[in-house]
């Protein structure tokens, strides 16, 4: 001002700039997830002309965390997402139901641990852990490759012919177990072949449609509720398993089969 005879004044003039659109504050990353796996296995196609060792179909965790599996590479497979229906896997070469692969594995245990099953757990092994640890087994040995994704498969419609249902009361808890039946009564002590009563409480039709989709009723394929039924009824239903019969695949109608209130 005194030397030039200038003045610098205050004023908003444009300028590039770097504008910030957004930004997060860093998380400090953990280690990845362990990737569950046994301790040690081993896996192995069984000889078809010796004598097995044990049943095709067979799994067992015995105490100290030992399992022993003897299944089809389909079976191991099912066995991995913890359902048995055949249905639930699509593709894959014709020799996966051929021959049986015997698994031997050491998987963690809990030490001192009660015998038999117990929840979640067989004689002290975690049978949810188990299933996941033979799918990293399969995927390292066979390089299995899988995803799910909804498909129509055969099944079976529950359908309406001359129902006869008991309406339920409505301050029952809703669900299902396993006997005696709805009524207080056991048909089974009548029929040992017919050693599977599925008593349903306060339930409607499409609960019961899925209840015939679990494991153990010998449908083979899903179940859908197709009677257009609505409301909420006591329903047992007492019938021989699969496995009663020479042929597992097949479900048993008839004499045996079906009592339903």
């Amino acid at each position: 001002d005194k030397q030039l005879g200038l003045k610098l004044s205050l004023v908003k003039a444009p300028t590039p700039v770097v504008v910030v659109d957004k930004v997060k504050e860093p998380q400090v990353a953990g280690p990845p997830p362990a990737r569950l796996e046994f301790d040690v296995a081993d896996i192995r196609l069984n000889d078809p002309y010796a004598p097995p060792a044990l049943p095709c179909g067979h799994i067992e965790i015995q105490p100290g965390g030992r399992v022993r599996i003897n299944m089809t590479l389909e079976m191991l497979i099912l066995e991995t997402q913890g359902d048995f229906n055949t249905h639930r896997i699509v593709g894959g070469p014709k020799s996966m139901d051929e021959g049986c692969w015997q698994v031997l594995a050491k998987a963690p245990a809990q030490e001192d641990a009660p015998l038999g099953f117990s929840g979640s757990m067989w004689n002290g092994g975690d049978i949810g852990s188990m299933r996941i640890m033979l799918r990293s087994l399969l995927e390292d040995r066979f390089k299995l490759v899988a995803h799910t994704e909804p498909r129509p498969v055969p099944g079976f419609a529950l359908v309406a012919a001359k129902a006869k249902l008991h309406k339920a009361d409505p301050s029952n808890r809703p669900g299902c177990g396993e006997g005696p039946g709805a009524d207080g009564k056991d048909p089974r002590l009548a029929n040992l072949l017919a050693s599977r009563l599925i008593p349903c409480h306060n339930t409607t039709l499409a609960e019961f449609a899925a209840e015939l989709n679990l494991s153990g009723t010998g449908t083979g394929g899903p179940v859908v509720d197709a009677t257009g039924i609505d409301g909420r009824y006591d329903i047992t239903i007492n019938f021989s398993p699969p496995s009663a019969f020479a042929n597992p695949g097949t479900p048993r109608a008839g004499g045996d089969a079906v009592a339903s209130e």
